[in-house]
C-alpha cells in the first residue's frame, strides 16, 4: 500500500511538471501561479498534527502530499499515529478571493482510511504566504472499530508558505 502511494505521488509530480511548464510558458501572468509559487509547505493550524507539501501542477490544480503525526494515550500505553496521504485542490474562481475544492485520501497507522471533501477559501497575506480556511466532510473507514464507518463535518485553517 505504501509503495503504491509513493509511486502514485511520484508519477503525478513527474507528469504534472511538464503540464505546469507548458502552462507557465503560455500564460506568464496567471493569477494563482504568480501569487503562490510552485512548491510550498502547509501546516494545519487547528490541530498542528498535519504537514502538507503543496505542488502547483498548473494555474488551477495543486497536488498535495500529506504527512501527519498524533500522540495519544489509551488505557495502557502511549501511542503515536502516523498519517500519510495525497490530495488535489482545483481552483474554481478567483473573483474576489481564490475559492477551490479539495479532495484528500489518507491512511493512518490505526488502520483507518479517510476521505476528505472540502471547499477552501484562500486569503493571500503576503506574496508567498496564504491563510486557507477549509470546510467540508470527512469519511473514515476503519478495520478495528466495532463501528468502522463514520461521516463527520471537518473544518481546517492552514498556513501555506510557497518557498519556490
Amino acid at each position: 500500500m505504501f509503495k503504491k502511494l509513493i509511486l502514485a505521488i511520484a508519477a503525478t509530480l513527474i507528469f504534472s511538471g511538464a503540464a505546469f511548464a507548458q502552462d507557465n510558458q503560455s500564460n506568464k501572468s496567471t493569477t494563482a501561479g504568480s501569487s503562490q509559487g510552485l512548491l510550498g509547505i502547509s501546516l494545519d493550524l487547528n490541530t498542528m498534527k498535519e504537514w502538507n507539501i503543496v505542488y502547483n501542477a498548473s494555474s488551477n490544480l495543486s497536488i498535495i502530499g500529506i504527512l501527519g503525526f498524533s500522540y495519544y494515550t489509551d488505557d495502557h500505553d502511549d501511542n503515536t499515529n502516523i498519517t500519510i496521504g495525497i490530495g488535489a485542490s482545483f481552483l474554481i474562481t478567483q473573483q474576489l478571493l481564490p475559492i477551490s475544492i479539495e479532495g484528500d485520501l489518507k491512511y493512518n497507522s490505526d488502520n483507518a482510511i479517510q476521505l476528505d471533501a472540502l471547499m477552501a477559501l484562500a486569503l493571500p497575506v503576503l506574496p508567498h504566504f496564504n491563510l486557507v480556511g477549509k470546510a467540508g466532510l470527512e469519511f473514515t473507514a476503519g478495520t478495528d472499530d466495532p463501528n468502522p464507518r463514520e461521516l463527520s463535518p471537518l473544518t481546517k485553517i492552514s498556513a501555506v508558505w510557497f518557498f519556490i
